[in-house]
């Protein structure tokens, strides 16, 4: 009889998916606890920002006079502005945009990346010729870049988003790059060509589901890189408008306000080096979770 022995005695099927994955989350939770609670504050940090408006008791772009300056109270958890808008709103509705930024700026450069990193490490003539444009571009800070496309664009979160996708790319170019040169030289690609398989099947159907671990990590590691960015470039004044609330424009209009209202500037800092904090961990987490060598250790 199926699932058990001659004997009489049960026995677990191996071959249970239920069972093999709760194993491996079992495994995952106890090696990796970093990475749990890692992603956990992640969760909560894109819950609240998505609740905004229920959480906020009034508008990011409130102004109420009489209220200017005030520190964290009942009436306001994290205190005012120097234009009497409420901390808590502002920093709410800023983490909206600015894991927004994030979010698409990490799509658009691992997307892009990962195209032209698989074109790059398959085709020997097309590395000669972008490699060295990638590595110009990463011979240049990724902020100074950054502000000299602004500067020639034009500020706005269209632009923000699109400079900082394009300096990230070199980064993720690299990464998937130095995979494929490593599996184009693999038995399996060579049996795929013996086949006679064309070289594009080859490359998106075989080659790409085995960069996809890379892909992950950049796309973590990117996503927090793009908040920081972001945020530095609102501090300098050359990056999201001032009427649309960030966590970097937060920072910038707390800059004359340092040390008489400290509560403009810790509440948004703190939610970006949470954010950025978590981010990391996380990809570490990922990195060592999907790198089979690691795994082996």
């Amino acid at each position: 009889m199926s699932g058990e022995l001659e004997s009489g005695v049960a026995f677990e099927p191996l071959s249970d998916p239920v069972l093999v994955g709760r194993r491996r989350l079992r495994h995952v939770i106890a090696d990796h606890p970093s990475m749990i609670v890692a992603g956990l504050a992640l969760l909560i940090i894109v819950a609240v920002t998505i609740l905004a408006p229920l959480l906020a008791h009034a508008a990011p772009d409130q102004i109420v006079v009489t209220d200017r300056l005030k520190g964290p109270s009942g009436a306001h958890l994290f205190g005012t502005d120097n234009l009497g808008r409420d901390i808590l709103a502002r920093t709410l509705y800023g983490g909206r945009t600015s894991l927004k930024i994030g979010l698409v700026v990490a799509l658009l450069s691992v997307g892009g990346g990962t195209v032209i990193g698989l074109l790059v490490g398959f085709y020997e003539i097309v590395d000669m010729i972008v490699m060295r444009l990638v590595d110009g571009l990463m011979a240049l800070p990724a902020l100074i870049l950054a502000i000299s496309m602004i500067g020639v664009l034009g500020a706005g979160i269209t632009t923000v988003v699109i400079c900082l996708s394009i300096v990230y790319v070199p980064r993720v170019v690299r990464v998937i790059r130095g995979s494929v040169l490593i599996i184009r030289k693999s038995t399996f690609v060579d049996d795929e060509r013996a086949l006679g398989q064309s070289e594009p099947y080859i490359l998106f159907r075989h080659v790409l589901p085995h960069c996809m671990s890379p892909v992950i990590v950049q796309a973590s590691f990117i996503f927090s890189y793009a908040i920081l960015a972001e945020a530095g470039l609102s501090f300098l004044g050359v990056g999201i408008p001032v009427d649309v609330p960030s966590w970097g424009n937060i920072l910038t209009d707390s800059r004359s306000y340092l040390t008489t209202a400290w509560w403009m500037s810790i509440f948004p800092g703190l939610a970006i080096a949470l954010t950025v904090l978590s981010l990391n961990v996380f990809g570490d987490g990922l990195r060592d979770l999907l790198d089979p060598r690691l795994q082996e250790r």
